[in-house]
């Protein structure tokens, strides 16, 4: 059956064939869910046509758990396909990873969708419901795609008009993930990569320690009260496509090279809110409960937390990397400089990835590392010395209990690493609960610094 011998069936028609696939924006994800009832009528109609259209071949009845999961895996991509129409993709489409799914099963890792493969096959061979164009190009997955028109599915009952509002996430995706520590990625800069390479390779870890359950714990708290929470993005659609959606957060941890005891002191960062994506340039968008938001941070965190871990008392309030070399222009390549050595375990010996260019022509890596053991000596034994996804767990600690406390209160608040974002009127409660919360685990009110956004 061609294009031109069948009818679309619910909006939907057109035949596959391999072909250079562009990466797609948006990844299937397996925990999406709708809260519209109209698109949940489209997805019904379009299960029920298929049905009929295409009755099992089976000579044997399916058996109920192939038949449960062949509904819950339909349902699946038709919500993904649903939330890349509501965000404007034409045709809606999405990027799968159909070779995770005929691997192993983890604990990161949706139940029930290990068919997933074969499901997608069986759609895409009618050659109208579904098209799979697949990749052959390395880090870029194969896409699906249906031809329904974006925001316009036609149901018996007429149309409706998808907004990404009507989308969200099911619990039960692994909220503590743990992955192996890259030794010499890790050397180069925190900020380079923490972000990138808080994946790594993962590791199934087949038993909780009383730690990971307690965090997995608190994170609950803190999704429960985001996923309710009145956020806002005054943008365009292509750049709200998160904002209802992307609000589940994850911590991740890092297993040391070497160790195969599953532990949880090391990184523990959170990941995954969609305003973690935006530059920072456009926060001034972003909108809490209505209102433009104040950004808050813990000044020169991540040095000061070396002093604390060596003993010493917290440095006053101020910025610890003014006047460490040349003034305070090159504030933000010393910044990429002083993570990479607490990082490291090797003396630098040259700029750290995206250093290089913050600094002027003829500046050296060894004349800025002198620089920065000379400015802080009291300290210097803390570089060098591979503290950094340690001192990065502490921080991690200190932001995870500023949210719950803020959530006791009611306030709601959007983390960055060090720092969050809150509503403009709540700027204060939250300034007291990031100090309240460093004293607790250092015994000092850290220092903070607030930066209000207008309308």
């Amino acid at each position: 059956m061609d294009d031109s011998e069948s009818k679309p069936v619910s909006g939907l028609g057109g035949r596959g064939e391999d072909a250079k696939v562009e990466r797609q924006r948006l990844m299937f994800d397996p925990w999406l869910v709708t809260s519209s009832d109209s698109v949940d009528g489209v997805i019904s109609n379009l299960r029920a046509t298929y049905g009929m259209r295409y009755p099992s071949q089976r000579k044997r009845k399916q058996k109920a758990r192939d038949a449960a999961s062949f509904e819950r895996i339909f349902r699946a991509i038709y919500v993904n396909l649903a939330y890349a129409a509501a965000l404007g993709a034409s045709p809606p489409a999405v990027a799968i990873s159909l070779r995770s799914y005929r691997q192993k099963h983890t604990r990161y890792d949706a139940q029930g969708l290990s068919s997933l493969p074969q499901v997608v096959e069986q759609l895409a061979s009618t050659g109208l419901y579904l098209v799979v164009r697949r990749s052959t190009q390395r880090q870029i997955a194969s896409t699906i795609e249906t031809r329904v028109t974006a925001f316009k599915w036609e149901t018996k009952k007429g149309s409706f008009t998808a907004l990404p509002e009507h989308f969200g996430r099911v619990e039960g995706r692994e909220l503590i993930r743990l992955s192996r520590s890259i030794r010499h990625r890790y050397e180069e800069a925190e900020e380079d990569q923490s972000d990138h390479d808080r994946e790594g390779k993962l590791v199934d870890y087949t038993e909780d320690t009383e730690s990971s359950r307690r965090y997995r714990a608190e994170l609950l708290r803190i999704n429960r009260h985001l996923a309710g929470a009145q956020l806002g993005l005054e943008a365009d659609l292509p750049a709200r496509m998160g904002v209802f959606a992307q609000r589940e957060l994850c911590r991740y941890f890092k297993l040391p090279e070497g160790e195969d005891k599953p532990r949880f002191d090391l990184c523990g960062r959170l990941f995954g809110g969609w305003w973690q994506e935006l530059p920072s340039s456009q926060r001034h968008h972003i909108r809490i409960d209505g209102e433009p938001i104040a950004d808050l941070d813990f000044r020169s965190m991540f040095l000061r937390l070396a002093y604390l871990r060596a003993g010493l008392p917290s440095p006053a309030a101020g910025d610890l990397y003014a006047g460490v070399w040349r003034g305070t222009k090159f504030r933000d390549g010393l910044k990429k400089v002083v993570n990479a050595m607490l990082f490291r375990t090797t003396p630098l010996t040259k700029f750290p990835r995206g250093a290089k260019q913050l600094f002027p022509r003829g500046a050296s890596a060894s004349e800025v590392r002198e620089a920065i053991l000379a400015a802080h000596h009291s300290v210097a034994h803390m570089f060098e010395a591979g503290v950094g996804l340690s001192l990065m767990f502490t921080e991690s600690e200190i932001m995870v209990a500023t949210l719950l406390r803020l959530v006791d209160q009611g306030v709601t608040a959007l983390p960055m690493h060090d720092g969050l974002m809150v509503a403009a009127s709540k700027a204060a409660t939250a300034r007291k609960a990031m100090e309240e919360a460093a004293r607790d685990f250092t015994g000092f009110r850290l220092p903070t610094t607030t930066k209000l956004y207008r309308r």
